[in-house]
């Protein structure tokens, strides 16, 4: 699991890998796709009805960011995830109290808007997530809501992302679940040039419980990267099962003279 993880770069094109020159800007384009497994709570808090589920999915999603003069970039991210869940126990005294069966595959379609500024040792960003359906990241769930939802998300960075730095994400993911989930955080370093190594702590949502996620980015050339990122599989403190998570993504940047 150790060497084959490798995914999900939050970092900035222009620092992972250095333009030829101080007025060359970039846009990159990201696509990823992955899968995993979490548990959760189907529940109504109106009738104190719930279950535990076991929730298998996979994820796809894609960046494009656009870099600008002064270290600012804006960006937007897109995706899909495919939900589909197995009862841990039984459901039909669930699927009474509710008046309906409980639908076992779950679509979520979401996109999201951002902007960023990054300077050599710091670096800031916010932005919005908007998706079909809520995302699982309560417990218990409500199996009857179908709205929108809204979400932030963010990213904080402290440290040179060509040599050592801390960051923490929110909902930055790419795709969304298997490349992180609601946030993480940790330590990143590149011992050589084309190679950017990451491990750091994975919140809940979508996962129950708390884990750690590694990260493995190599950059083929200046313009293409390759990673894997996992979620590294552990046992539920409730349940007798693992959650997990593994995605894959390919970077590509086009580079351009900035204005003085």
């Amino acid at each position: 699991m150790l060497a084959a993880p490798l995914s999900m770069t939050v970092e900035l094109p222009d620092s992972t890998v250095e333009p030829t020159s101080n007025s060359e800007l970039a846009t990159s384009y990201r696509v990823g796709g992955g899968g995993g497994r979490y548990y959760h709570t189907l529940g109504l808090g109106d009738c104190g009805t719930s279950v535990p589920v076991k929730q298998d999915f996979v994820d796809v999603g894609g960046e494009i960011d656009r870099q600008f003069n002064g270290g600012k970039h804006l960006g937007v991210r897109a995706g899909y995830i495919h939900d589909t869940t197995d009862t841990l126990s039984d459901i039909s005294a669930f699927e009474t109290s509710i008046g309906s069966n409980v639908d076992r595959t779950r679509d979520v379609y979401y996109g999201s808007l951002y902007g960023a500024r990054e300077w050599k040792h710091f670096g800031l960003g916010m932005g919005v997530l908007m998706t079909s359906k809520p995302l699982s990241i309560d417990n218990p769930q409500d199996p009857t809501d179908d709205d929108f939802h809204i979400y932030p998300t963010a990213h904080l960075r402290f440290g040179d992302l060509s040599r050592l730095y801390v960051s923490g994400h929110l909902f930055e993911g790419v795709p969304i679940y298997s490349g992180g989930g609601l946030f993480y955080a940790g330590l990143g370093v590149r011992p050589v040039r084309v190679l950017e190594l990451y491990a750091g702590y994975c919140a809940s949502g979508p996962y129950y419980d708390e884990g750690w996620l590694g990260r493995v980015n190599v950059d083929l050339n200046r313009r293409w990267t390759l990673g894997t990122a996992v979620r590294f599989p552990s046992d539920s403190q409730e349940y007798d099962v693992k959650e997990y998570g593994v995605s894959a993504s390919l970077t590509y940047r086009a580079f351009r003279t900035g204005s003085e």
